[in-house]
């Protein structure tokens, strides 16, 4: 309602109250400070886990095949290579 959002003054006591909440707020916001960077680091270190094992389990399932690929088109690199040198040596021959 309106007239409880017109003032913080309610806001601001929860928070400042001298006579009350003052220990248990410095208490949670110390608490806050010493948990959000913890909480930033095991955000991190989750997402560099999930990348390094979605690379492990791309390399087990398409790492054989993309091997024999590149196998069998270095092999067909090399026989037209091949096949140019042969022709270049019957044309001096």
């Amino acid at each position: 309602p309106r007239w409880f959002l017109r003032s913080r003054f309610w806001f601001v006591c929860g928070f400042m109250d001298e006579y009350l909440s003052r220990d248990g707020m410095a208490i949670a916001m110390a608490s806050l400070v010493m948990f959000i960077p913890g909480y930033l680091w095991g955000v991190h270190i989750n997402r560099e886990a999930e990348v390094h094992n979605s690379h492990l389990n791309y390399q087990i399932e398409f790492g054989t095949r993309r091997n024999r690929l590149a196998h069998s088109l270095i092999f067909e690199e090399f026989e037209m290579q091949v096949e140019k040198w042969r022709q270049f040596a019957e044309k001096d021959a």
